[in-house]
């Protein structure tokens, strides 16, 4: 047998006191650890208080003790109050509680209850009558002297517990175990207090969508715990994981979630865990990962005391994150009308997927046009180069703008972009944008097809093109004898499809022909003939005008193309001398335009191949098969990046293996991303291995004021320089100007304009250009 302390409930005035008693128990493990009793009467009105008993019982003791002595010696009755709380748990808000209660002090006592008591905040939380006792035989036979042992257990669900008197889950809590001579559990009774019991304090969620809908973020789940006791407020928190900050909150109304209820129940209120709801996604970079964060706290503002669950970061863009694009034509060739193509292709349009395309006058900052696309344009081509970005294959785009009112001067670009916003230009919604190269208008073109004399002068026909016929409509061709005019013929524009082909970039290219005759007596002329073409608003032609020059003449319709000389000092015009046959070329990159290669006034097409040892121009194969298609002459060149020269060599040769001996090969020698420009060896370096890998001197291209640099390349390789008039020259006219070939004493070739597109002029025939491509051809 085993002796065991038990505790009984007295009044010691107004207090409550608690003595301890020593008994013996047959069996060990049945009675609560500091079970405490009373059988005095308890007013109606004032709750169970256990944190009383537990301060007095001390001071109780020995007067328990004394009252205990005092009881008869015959036939001594057990007035102790014994019990035990076998267990208690939460199941859907509810408390389930079993054990047991035995005491012959509950004689007369026939109103049995189950109380739940927070200690911590001093409050009663519910009662439950039991109506049912549970046969308890253990107890019976570990106390036989208490009558009705037998019955003296209890199974019941607490259904009306108020859980918002909980101040935490720490709090005190304690299931009273009580016979009472009152229906409502009061008036005379004794009652045993438990251990305080032990809530789940387990925190659980699941986030069940985090998406992207009608430009929002939408979000929605679950938080179940009951850590949320006292934090009544249910705040949903955005938080950028990669920048480490919260973006914005919301405090949130919980939503009824049963199916969570189902799975925890042993969590109070998990039938309102739920929430739903949606953040802007103004501030939100949606390349950022981003994560949701549930709190429950006890003030308005999520501050104070809280709990949070913190759910998985998501990252709605992966991999590839740059944003690729080019546009490949600006089609102003039809007045009125301007139409863009070209792609943008960005793994941002896998949540960004509303696609528009915006015309933004640059000058005056302002958009003048705007579409929301409904079909992009299959780029084939874009995902080969492109493997790793989800809408490459998909990223092309085509629109014409109609009724936009284009400003000469003025530099346009075309915005492509994709944004969550399906409204207005999608400026209100996260969005990823693609600026391309301003267009500027002020391009110029012209030609002349052909200068014959007749019987009355001469006979003119050729096509002009300006920027400026936007707001200068009246079309003059203009004789010139040693820049004098002679006269002039106001003509009606005509169409030219194959203008509007090479120069769909400048205003109505596609209504520029023109054709005249001008009456003048050859006979008085000897200077050198030339043609001024000219847009102007008057009627008369002379004011308010853009003029372009075209052509140089004889009075017997030769025409005259300067040569640059081969003395270092003298102009062409100095010289007088001409070349009989140029060759005249565009030279393109990756971000060059189709319509550059199709230009019908090239003969050739120089492509950019390499440049360093990793880059390799995505486009060169399909550059160089289109040239080869117009039957233009051909040529590659590698951009110098100023590391080894002979691993640049070495990737240029290997990069271009298969056009070898069909095109002339060309170092491009500039400062921007050169870092050995300066080195006067380093050009040399890389023509030798070129030339020991393939038997192929490359041509050279560079500025003027640079030739020094290749100047111990000048036996061996053709000079190619860069000079230009002006960057407004547009013209396919060769400017009259000094260029200096310095050590090389004369030049392969002359890149005379370089702004809307690089033109240039080779003094080699066809038969020269394929043996600077294939000495042995």
């Amino acid at each position: 047998m085993e002796c065991k302390k038990h505790f009984k409930l007295y009044k010691s005035g107004k207090q409550w006191c608690c003595a301890a008693i020593a008994t013996f128990a047959v069996a060990a493990g049945l009675m609560l650890g500091g079970v405490a009793q009373a059988d005095t009467t308890t007013p109606s009105a004032q709750p169970v208080a256990a944190q009383t008993v537990a301060s007095n019982t001390a001071n109780g003791s020995n007067t328990a003790a004394s009252s205990s002595a005092a009881t008869s010696s015959a036939t001594p009755v057990d007035e102790n109050v014994y019990g035990y709380l076998d267990s208690a748990k939460v199941n859907n808000n509810n408390l389930q509680v079993s054990g047991w209660q035995a005491s012959n002090q509950a004689a007369g006592k026939d109103f049995r209850y189950v109380i739940a008591y927070d200690n911590t905040t001093k409050a009663e939380l519910g009662r439950t009558q039991v109506t049912n006792n549970v046969s308890r035989p253990d107890v019976a036979k570990a106390y036989p002297q208490v009558s009705d042992a037998q019955q003296s257990g209890y199974n019941t669900t607490m259904q009306n517990i108020n859980w918002n008197k909980v101040g935490s889950v720490d709090d005190q809590i304690s299931i009273v175990s009580r016979y009472s001579n009152a229906s409502n559990g009061e008036g005379q009774n004794i009652s045993t207090w438990s251990q305080p019991i032990q809530l789940d304090k387990g925190n659980y969620g699941s986030l069940d969508n985090f998406s992207i809908n009608n430009n929002q973020l939408q979000v929605s789940g679950w938080h179940a715990t009951n850590q949320a006791l006292g934090r009544n407020n249910h705040v949903i928190i955005l938080y950028d994981q990669t920048a480490n900050r919260e973006i914005s909150r919301k405090l949130v109304n919980s939503t009824y979630r049963p199916d969570v209820l189902n799975a925890y129940q042993q969590v109070i209120n998990a039938q309102n865990s739920g929430f739903n709801t949606t953040f802007s996604l103004a501030g939100v970079d949606l390349s950022h990962s981003l994560r949701i964060i549930d709190r429950y706290s006890n003030q308005t503002n999520g501050e104070g005391s809280y709990v949070d669950y913190w759910f998985a970061p998501k990252n709605f863009v992966t991999g590839d994150l740059t944003n690729r694009g080019s546009l490949d034509s600006f089609n102003i060739s039809k007045a009125g009308q301007i139409t863009v193509t070209g792609w943008n292709a960005t793994n941002m349009a896998n949540v960004e997927n509303n696609h528009y395309l915006i015309l933004f006058d640059q000058t005056t900052n302002q958009q003048v046009g705007a579409v929301k696309l409904t079909n992009n344009v299959a780029r084939p081509d874009v995902a080969r180069v492109y493997s790793g970005i989800t809408n490459a294959g998909q990223s092309g785009f085509s629109y014409t703008f109609s009724g936009v009112n284009l400003v000469p001067g003025h530099s346009y670009s075309v915005v492509s972009r994709y944004s969550t916003s399906n409204q207005g230009n999608g400026n209100d919604g996260d969005k990823t944008d693609y600026w391309s190269n301003s267009q500027v208008l002020n391009q110029a073109a012209n030609y002349i097809d052909s200068f014959t004399t007749t019987n009355t002068g001469f006979h003119v026909s050729g096509w002009m093109t300006s920027d400026y016929a936007i707001s200068h409509n009246n079309a003059y061709v203009i004789l010139m004898q040693n820049n004098s005019e002679v006269t002039r013929a106001k003509v009606v524009l005509t169409s030219r499809p194959d203008v509007a082909n090479a120069y769909s970039n400048i205003y109505n290219s596609a209504m520029s022909g023109f054709s005249a005759d001008f009456k003048v007596d050859r006979s008085n002329l000897n200077g050198v003939l030339s043609l001024i073409l000219r847009f102007t608003s008057s009627s008369d032609g002379n004011s308010n005008y853009s003029d372009q020059t075209a052509g140089s003449y004889d009075k017997n319709g030769n025409k005259l193309v300067p040569t640059v000389p081969n003395t270092n000092s003298a102009t062409a015009s100095q010289n007088n001398r001409y070349y009989p046959n140029p060759i005249y070329t565009v030279d393109v990159y990756s971000g060059s335009s189709d319509d550059i290669i199709n230009d019908p006034h090239a003969q050739g097409v120089i492509i950019k191949a390499t440049q360093g040892t990793s880059y390799v121009n995505p486009k060169y194969n399909h550059q160089y098969a289109l040239a080869k298609s117009d039957g233009k002459l051909l040529g590659l060149y590698h951009y110098a990046g100023g590391g080894d020269p002979v691993a640049e060599a070495d990737f240029f040769v290997d990069s271009i293996s298969n056009y070898v001996h069909t095109g002339i090969l060309v170092l491009d020698w500039e400062s921007a991303q050169n870092s050995s420009w300066g080195n006067p060896n380093w050009a040399r370096q890389f023509v030798n291995r070129v030339h020991d890998r393939t038997n192929v001197w490359p041509i050279i291209y560079v500025q003027e004021s640079a030739v020094w640099q290749v100047a111990n390349c000048a036996n061996d390789c053709g000079l190619w320089i860069a000079k230009y008039p002006s960057m407004n020259w547009h013209s396919w006219n060769v400017p009259d100007m000094s260029v200096n070939p310095g050590a090389f004493g004369h030049l392969t070739g002359w890149q005379y304009t370089g702004d809307d597109r690089d033109r240039s002029i080779f003094y080699l025939d066809s038969q020269q250009w394929m043996k600077y491509a294939d000495p042995t051809a």
